[in-house]
């Protein structure tokens, strides 16, 4: 259906032995991602298994940017963003946009829901501090876990720790 979103939990999908998304190339461009495993919550991990099992079936590495290049072909807006790039913003602009709430992005009228990453982490050691924004949202999805790099979060304009507690 036009203007249906598809959401997906890789992580899930992977314990539970589900499979992989087939037709991801298809509808990249409305694919937003959840998390629900009972094993492992992390949204960073979530983003991860999407593109390493789309690398796997497709044989190919930057399955996520391509498929969501190709579905630009059929209406949606066209990327050219890194890996890194494209999963976050399925995790989070895509993600707002099938919830229907004023979330997933830093704008005026949003919601202020965001986090903190910890830039002396051991996990972003590789990191240069004159990183390019791409490449360090690349090193959080695909080098770390939220536990080594989420330092506080803000959900709707109040300051949370690691704990959930306020701050």
């Amino acid at each position: 259906a036009r203007g249906g979103q598809v959401c997906v939990c890789p992580l899930t999908e992977g314990n539970l032995g589900d499979g992989v998304m087939e037709d991801f190339a298809a509808c990249a461009a409305q694919v937003c991602l959840g998390t629900d495993c009972n094993a492992r919550i992390d949204m960073l991990e979530e983003m991860r298994w999407l593109e390493y099992s789309q690398r796997l079936r497709n044989l190919q590495r930057g399955v996520c940017p391509k498929a969501a290049a190709e579905a630009a072909a059929d209406g949606a807006p066209p990327t050219t963003c890194s890996s890194g790039q494209e999963l976050f913003k399925m995790a989070t602009t895509n993600g707002a946009r099938s919830l229907g709430l004023p979330i997933g992005e830093i704008a005026e009228s949003r919601l202020a829901d965001f986090f903190t990453v910890d830039l002396d982490s051991p996990a972003l050691d590789d990191v240069s501090p004159s990183a390019m924004p791409e490449h360090l949202v690349a090193a959080v999805i695909f080098g770390a876990s939220a536990s080594d790099v989420v330092r506080e979060t803000c959900v709707a304009g109040r300051w949370l720790d690691a704990t959930g507690a306020s701050l």
